[in-house]
């Protein structure tokens, strides 16, 4: 009897070895599973880690990049606001320039308005001395013919006189 409960026992122990032995195989086929999902994932962790390095390090360059454009941008706006204000100064200088030369324009205007009177004032006075000119010269003919009446005159009052003085002589003489 002992050697049956004996032999029941080893069976029982060949069972439970046996099933153990699956157990343990099913175990290391899990442990072979999770230890391949582990490298799976460990390189899926790399992966991703890499893709992280990479994406930051993208990241810190676009940063880099953007700063870059956000100073050019101040910069430039910078730029465009000096230029804005020479714009606006060389605008206003135009303007000036402009009513200036406006200015200038009347201003000759009104020098030509005088040249042209002054002209017309000369050719007057040019036609009057001309005027006058030949009148001066009629007015020296006539004292010309003046003086030759006045020399005659004293000539002829020269003659009378000595023919005076002639006939006064023959008077007393008589």
């Amino acid at each position: 009897h002992d050697a049956e409960v004996a032999n029941q026992q080893y069976y029982t122990a060949l069972e439970e070895l046996k099933l153990q032995e699956l157990q343990a195989q099913e175990l290391n086929k899990k442990i072979s599973a999770d230890r391949s999902k582990l490298k799976q994932k460990q390189t899926l962790y790399e992966s991703v880690r890499s893709d992280r390095n990479l994406y930051s390090k993208q990241l810190i360059d676009s940063q880099e990049e953007i700063n870059s454009l956000r100073r050019n941008f101040r910069s430039m706006n910078h730029s465009i606001d000096q230029m804005k204000e020479e714009i606006s100064i060389k605008d206003h200088a135009i303007v000036k320039e402009h009513f200036q030369h406006h200015s200038v324009d009347k201003d000759k205007e009104i020098l030509k308005n005088e040249i042209t009177k002054i002209k017309k004032q000369l050719n007057s006075s040019n036609v009057i001395m001309e005027n006058q000119r030949i009148e001066i010269v009629k007015l020296q003919r006539i004292i010309e013919e003046a003086d030759a009446e006045s020399t005659r005159q004293k000539n002829e009052l020269s003659a009378v006189a000595s023919e005076r003085t002639l006939l006064t002589g023959q008077l007393v003489k008589r």
